[in-house]
């Protein structure tokens, strides 16, 4: 039927809406779709394809807690190859997003795209830090910071704590206690994360 990608597309939506997240319908649901170019959502079936890796990265992580050592050493791989497969399928939405954004005709509102595209990034940022890609993580912070469009977004706080996070990781304690500063008084969801972060830069600093 010709309606029946959008179908799958709302069915892949209602299985992520749902309490109990069957990540593994999801990403059967979402699949397809994401390898149709002709499909006008595709960015958002991309990015919720990342969001379904990374949940089933998420549970397999879980799961490794506990087990035999050989099990969770199993388990924790498999898991790690998920992040991996999640920070590409957010990457490939950040860019089908800035080139939906770039094609709008003129007098179109971007506000929707705009945040879909920060989300994504964010996303995609989130990703890298979590599989030890720090040097690229830090070069996305920093190409979102730079970006004067973004200044208002309401990303650019998670974007400051990244840029801290990977500084720090990679052992810019300058760098670091200048951008988790600016996060202060540090009431963001990731506060108490980068509170610790910017002492941990002053005491490897000796101060």
């Amino acid at each position: 039927h010709r309606e029946s990608v959008s179908a799958r597309f709302g069915l892949a939506i209602s299985l992520v809406g749902l309490p109990d997240k069957d990540y593994k319908a999801v990403l059967e649901a979402l699949q397809p779709l994401a390898e149709r170019s002709d499909f006008p959502d595709r960015p958002l079936a991309l990015y919720y394809l990342g969001a379904a890796h990374r949940g089933l990265a998420e549970q397999g992580f879980t799961q490794a807690e506990g087990k035999p050592p050989e099990e969770a050493k199993r388990l924790r791989a498999a898991a790690a190859d998920r992040m991996e497969q999640a920070a590409r399928s957010f990457a490939m939405a950040a860019g089908a997003l800035a080139a939906r954004l770039k094609a709008l005709p003129a007098g179109a509102d971007p506000t929707v795209d705009n945040e879909w595209l920060t989300q994504a990034q964010a996303d995609h940022r989130d990703m890298l830090l979590r599989t030890g890609k720090f040097k690229e993580a830090a070069d996305a912070a920093a190409a979102f910071l730079a970006n004067p469009s973004m200044a208002k977004s309401r990303n650019r706080d998670l974007a400051m704590y990244q840029q801290g996070y990977t500084a720090f990781a990679l052992g810019d304690n300058l760098a670091a206690g200048r951008a988790l500063s600016q996060l202060a008084p540090f009431q963001q969801e990731f506060g108490g994360h980068a509170r610790y972060l910017l002492g941990r830069s002053h005491h490897m600093a000796g101060e």
